[in-house]
């Protein structure tokens, strides 16, 4: 009905677009601080379009239409994957009960090898420093992180991108806002690297993702037993 297969540029816009909504937070509020997953500019834009007499109530209407939007075949599985996981983390949840159902219906649909459609999750999770800093992008919040890690972690071969899958890695394990859920799940990331990064990508970072990353985890890890051990049983 809409076409959006054939305008290409269109559509990468309309797809952003859906996904800053649905990343907007209930409580906004006046610059700043920038909400996770949203950049300076991307914020003052809806913030205005929004306006600030609409309602927490409104906005997640305006969600849950685009979930609607997003589960009516005009877009390929694919290109809902990314939108859906972060309705799946919303604050709301008429909102996460929406995006959940969806999700489970196009699981058969996904790609799981192909980097365009796992490209989304990764900018998404880590954020990014491209163009000018009013369009930096925030890494998103540890909430997203918990929802994204799970569909990070079916990506294969070239899906896993490199070298961000790295840095996905690290800061899952020892970012600033991480917890022992995330690590646990990084971890679960750590095994599908190693087992779908080619060789010769591996060895450049296997020392460092052996010291820096394992064995230190398990050195630190005196306090969550279980969390040892899965390092433990990462490595062998």
């Amino acid at each position: 009905m809409f076409y959006l297969s054939e305008k290409p540029t269109v559509k990468k816009l309309l797809i952003q677009t859906l996904l800053d909504v649905l990343l907007m937070p209930y409580g906004w509020a006046t610059m700043p601080p920038v909400p996770p997953g949203l950049s300076e500019y991307t914020y003052k834009k809806i913030l205005t379009d929004l306006g600030s007499s609409q309602s927490a109530d409104y906005l997640e209407q305006l969600k849950l239409g685009i979930i609607k939007f997003l589960s009516n075949d005009a877009l390929s599985d694919g290109d809902t994957l990314c939108p859906l996981i972060v309705g799946a983390a919303d604050a709301r949840f008429a909102v996460t009960n929406a995006a959940e159902l969806q999700l489970r219906k196009i699981m058969g649909g996904i790609e799981w090898e192909n980097a365009t459609v796992l490209a989304p999750l990764f900018a998404v999770y880590m954020g990014s420093k491209e163009g000018t800093p009013d369009k930096h992008k925030e890494p998103a919040s540890t909430r997203l992180r918990l929802k994204l890690l799970p569909y990070i972690c079916k990506a294969r071969k070239q899906a896993i991108l490199w070298p961000i899958s790295v840095r996905v890695l690290f800061d899952s394990l020892y970012g600033e806002n991480t917890h022992v859920k995330l690590k646990a799940q990084a971890l679960t990331f750590f095994s599908v690297i190693i087992q779908q990064v080619s060789a010769s990508q591996l060895s450049v970072v296997a020392n460092v993702l052996l010291t820096s990353g394992l064995m230190k985890l398990i050195a630190e890890s005196d306090n969550e037993p279980s969390l040892k051990q899965q390092a433990y049983l990462t490595a062998g």
